[in-house]
């Protein structure tokens, strides 16, 4: 099994927080993947908010009070889930969130996030990892889908079984 995460965020900025974590479980025996998300309610201290970024993934601010979980709630169900070797493709920004929603949550993360594109790497010579870049902003531009995290999270998921895996 390997796991994929994805968030989605109040902003870019240094004070931004997580609002939502996807991810996605692939089966790597049977091709079967498996995705969740949940959206976060602030805590008190994360006042942060950017409505470009809103306007990007559409989650309006108070829909995380009225649809959201609790930093412990997320943290805990994503224990539960992932573990090992997480990948993501958001770089500093996602260990950044990773960090904020587990250290508000008093909680002890499980996992390693690694760098999505490097382990893919890993497996790929240049040629074939430029043509699947390629790939990939084709299918995100290819048709319109939501910018949320469980669906990015199914994307790298069904990008990596497709082209790296089997």
């Amino acid at each position: 099994m390997i796991h994929f995460l994805d968030f989605e965020a109040s902003s870019l900025s240094d004070e931004s927080y997580p609002i939502e974590a996807g991810w996605a479980s692939l089966d790597l025996v049977t091709g079967i993947i498996t995705s969740e998300s949940m959206l976060i309610t602030p805590v008190v201290a994360w006042t942060d908010w950017n409505p470009a970024s809103q306007a990007i993934h559409n989650i309006e601010r108070q829909t995380l009070y009225t649809d959201g979980y609790t930093v412990c709630a997320v943290a805990q169900r994503m224990s539960m889930i992932l573990g090992g070797m997480v990948l993501c493709d958001g770089g500093a920004y996602d260990e950044h969130w990773n960090q904020r929603l587990y250290y508000a949550a008093g909680e002890m993360c499980p996992y390693t996030l690694r760098d999505y594109w490097h382990e893919v790497a890993l497996r790929m010579n240049d040629h074939e990892l430029d043509s699947l870049k390629q790939f990939m902003v084709f299918e995100r531009f290819r048709e319109p889908r939501p910018h949320r995290a469980k669906e990015d999270a199914e994307f790298l998921a069904k990008l990596y079984r497709d082209c790296v895996t089997f």
